[in-house]
């Protein structure tokens, strides 16, 4: 599963995320779009590795089916973010630029 699709399954579960944007980043998995670089820069956690190790999951498709509030927790706890779609929508406003 790639990152537009898990974006398309949180839009589904009605949290109101923009896929307006994503058709040039559709084909994009987490590891691309929430580089090492990207985590390092924007949040305490310095790879995707220990992003997941946090949440909790191994793989990053299993990021869309976290908890939620669990994963807002998490973001605001090691970013400036106020949560997870915050998060990505910014990993995806950078990558777009």
């Amino acid at each position: 599963m790639g990152f537009g699709d898990i974006l398309k399954k949180l839009d589904e579960d009605g949290n109101g995320f923009d896929l307006g944007d994503l058709k040039n980043i559709a084909h994009l998995d987490f590891g691309e779009l929430l580089s090492g670089d990207f985590l390092q820069s924007f949040t305490k956690f310095g790879s995707m590795q220990e992003l997941l190790s946090k949440a909790g999951v191994s793989k990053p498709e299993d990021l869309a089916k976290a908890d939620p509030a669990m994963l807002d927790g998490l973001i605001r706890e090691h970013s400036s973010f106020g949560g997870w779609q915050e998060l990505l929508a910014a990993a995806k406003d950078k990558f777009v630029k």
